[in-house]
């Protein structure tokens, strides 16, 4: 018998990834059931302006405008200008 050991282990880890996916399915499909939605974050209004934008190259980059950022500091401004650079006071 060649690797005997060696072949019960991975049985063992096959089937304890198989069950550990079915315990998850079925966690998911109960929570789901009972009317609970996944998190989303796009949908918390964190009550901030938004000054980035999507960008196909860079990922990100900044929206011109003033923007006055609540409620961390008393007073915080930030300006953004054409040229993607950011002005704070």
């Amino acid at each position: 018998m060649r690797g005997g050991k060696s072949s019960n282990a991975w049985i063992a880890a096959a089937l304890l990834a198989v069950v550990s996916g079915l315990i998850l399915l079925a966690d998911e499909l109960v929570l789901r059931w009972r009317g609970y939605q996944p998190w989303m974050f796009a949908s918390i209004d964190s009550n901030e302006p938004r000054i980035a934008a999507p960008d196909p190259v860079l990922g990100w980059k900044p929206k011109p405008g003033h923007y006055v950022i609540p409620p961390f500091t008393a007073s915080c401004a930030t300006s953004m200008i054409a040229d993607l650079d950011a002005l704070t006071s």
